[in-house]
């Protein structure tokens, strides 16, 4: 994209600046790298129009630095990052005019200078600007040296050209100066660079990576050799060349070989053009000759004659798609061989930056959704979209970086206001969303099984055929299929105030006010601290010592972040779980226990405690916040609402709840069959709404909170609420009930967990076949959470998920079983007791119960069901009985001993014992024996 304005000019060239800041002397970043490559070439043309000949001397010279980054191994960075830092800023002093341009022509040559020594990148001299001359004179008209002749206004290669205009090439060339005939053209050492990637490439043409390269470099070639005022030619046959590369990444090629000596032909008449070796107009033919050979290789149409425009410049007219507008097909995916772990950590790292870069794309289109003409969000749709086009394109992800492009335009007419966002657009760049999330799963998939077959592993990368979506998004661009203006069917808000918005951005969404008439009223307002000052209750030493520490947080919140892989913290975790526990059996060891270990004792307890500290810190690592889940619950809502043709306002808080990483990949299922339950059977349409007194838009929570060392999350509706008598009906008509059965409230919302359980009138695509609330059941009680119902006819449903706060550590009670150890997880047991020989009882067909204060509950005899032939109790009235709660029912578990409550780490059984009936997992005691922690739901299965 070419700048059109010094405005704009200046915007880039801070976007250049602050990627080239975030840079180390290393250059890991190489997306960055890309990024600031890809935008200094770009701006050159502008820069040449705004600045005198040695600073756009300089910026050519930024950009063949950061080419040599991204393509060649540097050593050291941190002197080119240095040059690059000044150099962008005498580009800006050149193009704002706030400096002697003497002194900028000595800034520049000094920086030019410093790339050659470092990194050997030599450019012919600029020649100094004249006063009069276009970057000089602000009128633009520059007056012709003697001798020389200048083309359109732009003398900054007049250079490269003297000698050249009236006698052949090869006369020009003997009359270069000494010094000029030292410097090799930077185009042509870029040429010579292709020429060997080229001679190095595979006929099947199979590396994409590679393919999207060239691509990428003659695509540049191109737009220099028109920028330099070389042949209109030579520029079309880069483009043309430009144009098979594209051919083979999207399509492939049938002959690689042929095409490949067909690029190889080209690169030749490209240097001869670029070195004048031969008559221009020679030159020019031999060009338009390639550019034949080139089309009718591609089944393209033939190139004009000499003289009229080249075809590779001649706007063509759109072809209609074969596929439907808006149809996405999947055709296969693209071969990548990986050669190093470097490679592929290039796409592992690509995977994981763009599932971030899709969830706040996915999110700021939702939120726009609402806000319309918010520029902000505007910018960072853009901003993400334009960073993801090139990273796919650099690795050769054609189906993101088309998609990507087609996303770009539109959003940049939306951004410079030449097209008004509206409902088709956004539903357009949500479905784009969804085709990108595919095959960045499908790609890290390919990633985590190419991991084990290094080196020499190959990547999958699927493939669509996207000209169905391209079309949509095109027409969009142009207005031709547009929609109406976006309705806000689906809100989120702010955690801690659900449909609370600003009062200001209230009234410029209304359009009551402009945003310029906003900004004026808030700048008459005083500053918090300027308010207190007045009112005499501080000073402003005071406030300006605060304001200070209130900067140095923000400062340091930018850079405590820090990536690490997951499988890293398991292992962390694991070797500190071991760590606890040594420490315990060391505590527990007798020798300890010894009048003359005081100290040691002392040094035990200490280490004990470091220990629990470090195991919290650790255990916070694993602990996520659980925004990124709800914000997918936003999207799933505001789908469902288009689909049920009902209005819902969807209210988030508590995003910033942090629960175990583990529990939050589980979370998403069950958080999507209860929302779906609260649009489809909660929700009522807005006709039935607006019939029962209510607002014509429902209303939908999804909130989480910390409580008593677990997390709350809850789904909360005002619809119509629960009907007890037609779950009680359905219940009978599907026999989980016998026929006037006497359930209490809570026994009766639980039925609906039951499987294959529904009060759907008929089954559709969002519910009706019984299956989802008994997955939420099944998927909560796996994580050790339970799922509370609370209802009122006509006023609503909660839908209350309670969990623990990690999966790694439980907090149990430590029982003894004969000579066996156990662990009952504390979340399940209500109350220990021992019971009487007359509360003991045998009901028919029900087995053993207890009566605890006028209840019958089941006794199990864990013994049995453990099969622990050693128990030292077996008469209930000898022994002791733990009262545990399960699906909403109580159970007597009876054991020998209780032996105390302790956090224990959770171990794996490994393969040879999963799914071990009543049984979850394992732990070893302080003693140093293993414990088996109880399932209390598989135990209760089992009797």
């Amino acid at each position: 994209m070419t700048t059109n304005g010094v405005g704009e000019l200046l915007e880039t060239l801070g976007e250049i600046s602050a990627g080239v800041l975030s840079l180390t002397p290393e250059l890991y970043d190489k997306k960055t790298v890309s990024d600031v490559m890809l935008a200094l070439e770009k701006i050159q043309a502008d820069v040449r129009a705004h600045c005198p000949p040695k600073a756009a001397r300089l910026c050519e010279a930024l950009a063949i630095l950061f080419e040599k980054f991204l393509m060649e191994s540097v050593a050291d960075g941190g002197p080119g990052i240095d040059a690059t830092k000044s150099g962008i800023a005498v580009i800006v002093s050149a193009i704002k005019k706030d400096k002697n341009a003497a002194v900028l022509d000595a800034d520049s040559d000094v920086i030019v200078a410093s790339l050659g020594d470092s990194y050997g990148i030599n450019l012919p001299p600029a020649p100094n600007a004249p006063e009069d001359s276009p970057a000089a004179s602000p009128s633009g008209e520059g007056k012709e040296e003697p001798g020389e002749a200048q083309e359109e206004g732009d003398d900054f290669f007049a250079g490269l050209k003297k000698g050249f205009e009236d006698r052949g090439g090869e006369a020009g060339r003997r009359e270069e100066s000494a010094e000029e005939a030292k410097s090799i053209d930077p185009l042509l050492e870029k040429l010579n660079r292709l020429a060997g990637s080229i001679t190095m490439m595979e006929p099947d043409l199979m590396d994409k990576k590679e393919v999207a390269d060239n691509l990428v470099q003659f695509d540049h070639l191109a737009a220099e050799l028109d920028a330099r005022g070389y042949s209109e030619n030579l520029a079309a046959l880069a483009k043309a060349v430009s144009s098979l590369f594209e051919k083979s990444l999207m399509d492939g090629l049938d002959e690689g070989e042929k095409g490949l000596a067909l690029v190889s032909e080209a690169i030749k008449i490209l240097s001869a053009g670029v070195e004048r070796i031969e008559e221009p107009d020679s030159v020019a033919q031999w060009a338009m000759e390639a550019i034949n050979n080139i089309n009718t290789f591609l089944a393209g149409p033939p190139a004009p004659p000499s003289g009229a425009a080249p075809a590779a410049q001649q706007p063509a007219a759109k072809a209609a798609p074969s596929a439907k507008k808006g149809e996405v097909r999947q055709e296969g995916v693209d071969i990548v061989r990986i050669a190093s772990d470097e490679d592929l950590l290039l796409y592992t790292e690509f995977v994981g930056e763009t599932g971030e870069t899709l969830a706040n794309v996915e999110s700021d289109l939702l939120e726009i959704e609402s806000n319309p003409g918010n520029m902000e969000l505007i910018n960072n749709l853009f901003r993400a979209v334009h960073s993801l086009k090139g990273a796919a394109g650099f690795l050769g992800i054609s189906t993101i970086n088309v998609l990507c492009h087609e996303a770009e335009s539109l959003m940049d007419k939306i951004r410079k206001k030449t097209l008004d966002l509206n409902q088709g657009i956004i539903d357009a760049l949500l479905k784009t969303v969804d085709v990108i999330k595919t095959v960045n799963e499908g790609l890290n998939a390919s990633c985590q099984k190419a991991k084990a077959s290094m080196p020499g592993a190959q990547i999958e990368i699927p493939k669509y055929s996207t000209e169905g979506l391209s079309a949509l998004l095109s027409d969009l661009g142009e207005q031709k299929d547009g929609g109406a203006a976006p309705t806000v069917v689906v809100k989120e808000t702010v955690a801690g105030e659900p449909g609370v918005e600003k009062l200001g951005e209230l009234l410029v969404s209304h359009k009551v006010i402009s945003e310029d008439q906003l900004e004026s009223a808030l700048e008459t307002q005083k500053p918090l601290g300027k308010i207190l000052v007045d009112m005499g209750m501080v000073d402003e030493k005071t406030i300006s010592e605060s304001l200070k520490e209130q900067d140095e947080k923000r400062k340091k919140a930018v850079v405590t972040t820090l990536k690490v892989d997951t499988e890293k913290l398991d292992s962390l975790l694991e070797l500190v779980g071991e760590l606890v526990i040594s420490q315990s059996i060391v505590a527990q060891d007798k020798l300890l226990l010894d009048e003359g270990s005081r100290a040691m004792q002392r040094s035990v307890l200490n280490l004990g405690k470091i220990t629990k500290n470090i195991q919290d810190h650790v255990m916070g690592l694993r602990m996520v916040q659980i925004k990124q889940t709800f914000q997918k619950m936003s999207r799933l809502v505001r789908d469902l609402s288009r689909k049920m043709n009902k209005q819902v306002a969807f209210h988030l808080s508590g995003e910033e709840t942090e629960i175990d990483k583990t529990i939050v990949e589980e979370l998403n299922d069950p958080l999507v069959h209860l929302l779906r339950n609260a649009m489809d059977h909660g929700v009522e349409s807005p006709e039935d709404r607006t019939a029962s007194g209510k607002s014509a838009m429902g209303n939908v929570w999804l909130s989480a909170f910390h409580r008593g060392g677990n997390v709350y999350i809850e789904i909360k509706d005002d619809g119509k609420g629960l009907d007890k008598e037609r779950i009680m009906k359905k219940a009978v008509e599907k026999e989980l009930v016998a026929p006037g059965a006497e359930l209490s409230e809570t026994d009766i919302f639980n039925l609906v967990f039951m499987p294959g359980f529904s009060t759907a009138v008929k089954v559709t695509d969002v519910s009706g076949r019984g299956v989802g609330m008994d997955v939420v059941r099944s998927n909560i009680d796996k994580l050790g959470g339970k799922v509370e119902i609370s209802s009122k006819p006509g006023a609503g449903s909660t839908f209350t998920v309670k969990l623990p706060l990690t999966m790694a550590i439980v907090d149990g009670m430590i029982v003894r079983i004969g000579d066996e150890r156990f662990i009952i997880p504390t979340v399940s047991i209500r109350e220990s007791i021992r019971p009487k020989a007359e509360e003991v009882s045998t009901v028919r067909r029900d087995g053993e119960m207890i009566n605890i204060r006028g209840h019958l509950l089941p006794l199990i005899r864990l013994h049995d069901i453990l099969k622990v032939k050693d128990a030292k109790c077996t008469d209930p009235k000898e022994a002791l009985v733990i009262i545990v709660e399960s699906d909403e029912r109580e159970y007597g578990f009876m054991v020998d001993d209780l032996l105390g409550q302790q956090q224990v780490v959770i171990k794996s059984l490994g393969k040879r014992f999963k799914g071990l009936g009543g049984i979850s997992g394992g732990t070893i005691l302080g003693d140093g024996r293993v414990g088996l922690i109880l399932d209390v739901s598989g135990v209760v299965a089992m009797n």
